[in-house]
């Protein structure tokens, strides 16, 4: 699941993810102290990590890289996903596909655990899958059956 979940994240909310897990485990290193490195207010960076912004621009991801002497395409996982889609193009198709899915989602967080219950779910029971998906497609038949005839009595009245 965490290749999709990656795939779904932009590169500003995984560097973000990766940042804020550096500025932990480097002790010495303090939102101030990296804002006053890289430029920006402290209170940028902390909006980074409650998620009030999708996270840094480019132009200073770079500088935060460089001040940690890191490569920021490694920490974006720009160089895996090229080599992943070299190796294999069905697994590119299929990330393709599910982030079209995804996108569709009004309640994305939700779809996400939802996908992430049933990759546990199949870890368990790889069988429980199917069960899982016809109960999915009967609620959702018998909602349609009802929203037709909801939709029908409505008509009806008028």
């Amino acid at each position: 699941m965490s290749q999709y979940i990656d795939i779904m994240l932009t590169e500003k909310e995984i560097f973000t993810k990766w940042l804020k897990k550096k500025i932990k485990i480097e002790e010495a290193t303090t939102g101030v102290v990296l804002a006053q490195k890289v430029g920006v207010h402290p209170s940028t960076i902390s909006g980074w990590f409650s998620r009030k912004s999708k996270g840094p621009e480019k132009k200073i991801r770079l500088k935060i890289c460089e001040f940690f002497q890191v490569n920021h395409d490694d920490i974006v996982g720009k160089k895996k996903k090229e080599k992943s889609a070299k190796q294999d193009p069905k697994i590119v198709n299929i990330d393709r596909q599910h982030w079209k899915v995804v996108e569709q989602f009004q309640q994305k967080d939700t779809a996400l655990q939802i996908n992430q219950a049933l990759v546990e779910l199949e870890k368990v029971d790889p069988s429980s899958l199917e069960s899982m998906l016809e109960m999915v497609l009967d609620r959702l038949d018998r909602k349609k059956r009802e929203a037709a005839k909801k939709r029908d009595a409505s008509n009806d009245k008028q």
